[in-house]
């Protein structure tokens, strides 16, 4: 956040004084960059809080509330850069391209140190979010040394509001995906890369489940999935605990699922399951 604030600062004053909109343009990107690394840490204190009787799985939902933000405000803030980017399309303005180079290199500076900081986010949602922000950041830097060097060369200003374009639809880009893997996150969807139906089949291959039904994968964060459902057992012979020690092991070691609730139904196969069973064991 020090690192990330020094930048805002340069980049406002730099972008100011060398009237250059690619600079304004990464200093309003760094704003939001330093608002998603307060949100990120804000959240990560409150996901380390200890659940409630009435927050039952605790705060760990707050991280994936904090990427939505971040995630919302990347894309409010390449809205802006689009508009203000076209205006000077239509009206190219004088730009100080030595300047600008100059400051942008240190903002690339500066944003190298934030990413190598949160470079091992891993699948905590939360903080792959300012991950991303520093990440576009970054990129927007290069483009905007890129345009620097253009524009004292060859004193083409329109290069400025081209680089913005660039920038915020670099931006948006990520953006984007934060927001569609947090609302799935948010509405409890099957996980990516976990497919229904294959662990359905996983299960019913345990020795004494007959079939699976009203099955539900979802995750609290990218790192705590859970699963709830019922097994029906093949007879009633079968030891449950047993059984449902074969399931939680393979839903463990397979699909990174350590939190299950299944619920053992009371009657057994009946005669349609036996036959379908019977078929099951011809096909294998």
């Amino acid at each position: 956040m020090a690192v990330t604030l020094t930048i805002l600062v340069i980049e406002i004053v730099g972008g100011v004084l060398a009237n250059s909109l690619a600079l304004l343009s990464d200093a309003g990107h760094v704003f939001t960059d330093l608002g998603a690394l307060g949100l990120s840490f804000l959240a990560l204190r409150l996901a380390a809080r200890p659940a409630t009787s009435r927050k039952t799985f605790g705060f760990h939902r707050m991280e994936i509330l904090s990427a939505l933000v971040n995630g919302v405000s990347l894309v409010i803030v390449s809205l802006f850069i689009f508009v203000e980017a076209y205006r000077r399309l239509r009206n190219p303005q004088p730009v100080a391209g030595l300047e600008v180079f100059l400051i942008a290199t240190l903002g690339l500076l500066g944003n190298g140190i934030g990413v190598l900081l949160l470079r091992e986010s891993g699948s905590n949602l939360n903080v792959r979010g300012a991950f991303l922000h520093l990440i576009g950041d970054t990129i927007s830097s290069v483009g905007v040394i890129l345009s620097g060097i253009i524009i004292t060369l060859s004193g083409w200003w329109v290069v400025d509001p081209l680089v913005s374009i660039a920038i915020g639809l670099i931006i948006i880009v990520g953006a984007v995906r934060l927001i569609d893997e947090s609302v799935d996150i948010l509405l409890e969807s099957t996980p990516r890369g976990i497919d229904l139906d294959e662990v359905v089949r996983a299960i019913e291959k345990v020795p004494g489940v007959c079939s699976v039904h009203d099955i539900h994968i979802w995750c609290v964060t990218p790192d705590l999935c859970t699963m709830s459902g019922h097994i029906i057992l093949t007879d009633s012979s079968v030891s449950r605990s047993n059984v449902l020690s074969q399931v939680n092991e393979l839903l463990g070691r397979d699909y990174g699922i350590a939190h299950t609730t299944i619920q053992v139904e009371d009657e057994h196969c009946g005669q349609d399951d036996q036959e379908w069973l019977a078929v099951k064991a011809q096909q294998e």
